[in-house]
């Protein structure tokens, strides 16, 4: 049995078992560590152990690919040096919750943009916790920084491209929409009230389905196009059908639809856009009718009836002149 004061000046005892399992457990941190850096380093994250009363950060992992600089230049960046790294935008939100954490020693997470050695900016997420000594008190931090730029840039470019969309479907004189696998809306965006003379919660609390307004004569062919899409695994429906909205008026629809899945691959959804095409549906009929009765008016047998009438017409004009004088005749 031996014993001494920590630093605290309280008396410990230890016996030899005790500072055998104590350097046993050491020994396995150290392992767990060491493979904890490895995997890390793996992976293209950067790993960091830092002591707050001191400041200084011990960095591990990919330093150089991960922040431009050199093992041996990234060592030198402690706690106030790192805060220049950050965004000017996201300092002082980062460090404020920095601090929080460091006090009530609440694990740490935030999101920002850190300055490379070429005076890049690449999206970084880091996670931290802290350990407490006996008194409560943070005296490590242990961390890792993940590059999420590409990440980040993506869902740029998705928000720019559904902006895109919304404002597309603003000017466009149509619905679009998503279903689930049961063909309920779960997204209606467009002229719904214009098109259907119904609002879209009358869509989604199912006090109104679409099947419902689609003309009787249409309905068949309509299910039919469903249940295709129900059981194809990449299948696109575009189809016309009629419609009567809320107000007894009929509507020409035109209908593209397609098989997706969700982002996590488990269930299928639907999307796609309708489109009145009433307008061009009327021009369409009028012209197809102008034209058959262009096509009755130049057919063989009208030709030939027209003879038959200028014919007939001449040969009456013929007896009123030979009705007159002998000259008549000979012009006859």
């Amino acid at each position: 049995m031996s014993s001494f004061e920590n630093r605290y000046g309280k008396k410990l005892e230890l016996n030899r078992e005790t500072i055998m399992e104590k350097d046993y457990h050491k020994e396995n941190l150290e392992k767990i560590a060491e493979r904890f850096f490895s995997i890390a380093g793996q992976t293209g994250q950067l790993i960091f152990d830092g002591d707050p009363k001191t400041g200084k950060i011990e960095w591990y992992g990919i330093i150089e690919e991960f922040t431009g600089y050199t093992p041996e230049e990234f060592g030198k960046v402690d706690l106030g040096a790192s805060k220049s790294l950050i965004h000017p935008e996201e300092q002082e939100m980062f460090w404020n919750t920095l601090m929080n954490s460091l006090k009530t020693g609440e694990k740490f997470e935030q999101k920002f943009r850190l300055e490379r050695k070429n005076r890049t900016y690449i999206y970084v997420e880091c996670s931290c916790v802290f350990l407490k000594d006996e008194n409560n008190r943070v005296y490590r931090a242990i961390g890792l920084l993940k590059n999420i730029t590409e990440r980040e840039h993506n869902q740029e470019k998705l928000k720019i491209s559904e902006e895109n969309l919304l404002r597309y479907l603003q000017n466009f004189r149509g619905i679009g929409f998503q279903l689930d696998g049961n063909f309920d809306f779960v997204l209606l965006h467009g002229a719904v009230k214009e098109i259907t003379g119904y609002e879209d919660k009358d869509f989604f609390s199912g006090k109104i389905q679409l099947a419902q307004l689609v003309d009787p004569e249409d309905r068949s062919n309509f299910f039919e196009n469903r249940r295709n899409l129900s059981t194809a695994s990449n299948y696109l429906v575009e189809q016309e059908y009629r419609m009567r909205n809320r107000n007894g008026n009929r509507v020409w629809i035109f209908e593209s639809i397609q098989v997706i899945h969700s982002i996590d691959q488990t269930s299928r959804l639907y999307q796609g856009f309708i489109q009145d095409i009433t307008e061009r549906k009327i021009a369409t009929e009028s012209l197809d009718r102008a034209e058959k009765l262009r096509k009755k008016r130049n057919s063989p047998q009208n030709k030939k009836n027209n003879l038959q009438v200028i014919s007939s017409l001449l040969d009456l004009e013929c007896d009123n002149l030979l009705s007159g004088t002998p000259d008549h005749k000979k012009n006859c």
